[in-house]
């Protein structure tokens, strides 16, 4: 059983073999996926967060369970689908700009320091439920 497209699917209400394709069409590790999106917005597709400068002033943001900035990929936002298969695949891209190291990868997903470990800590534990069984 495939623990992380089990839990993306949950999270879209949808089957899960739709979202086996959809992440077939990206060449993402889908548990890496889903340690991001657990990470990101806890399987929220409506979890938004904004964005603000210096003096408080919203400037962008982000939305969805990868937490996609509107200001970068507005097109994303009503798309679920679009979000979901962009969002792998902009991790898959960072992995391979950063030589497979996913804690380079994770670290220009999102520039907060403790970020990398955080994603890997969740990656990780899906990996173990993994091998229990689905257990977690």
């Amino acid at each position: 059983m495939n623990v992380a497209i089990v839990l993306i699917s949950l999270a879209l209400h949808r089957p899960q073999p739709l979202v086996a394709r959809v992440y077939d069409a990206a060449p993402v590790d889908p548990v890496l996926a889903c340690a991001v999106v657990e990470t990101e917005s806890w399987f929220k597709p409506t979890a938004w967060h904004a964005n603000r400068d210096k003096a408080g002033k919203v400037w962008s943001t982000d939305y969805g369970l990868y937490q996609l900035c509107d200001a970068f990929h507005p097109q994303y936002r009503n798309d679920l689908y679009a979000h979901v298969r962009y969002g792998g695949a902009l991790v898959a891209r960072l992995e391979i700009a950063a030589g497979g190291d996913r804690w380079k990868a994770l670290a220009k997903y999102n520039t907060d320091p403790a970020y990398p470990s955080r994603v890997m800590r969740v990656f990780e534990e899906i990996r173990v439920c993994e091998i229990l069984g689905g257990q977690r």
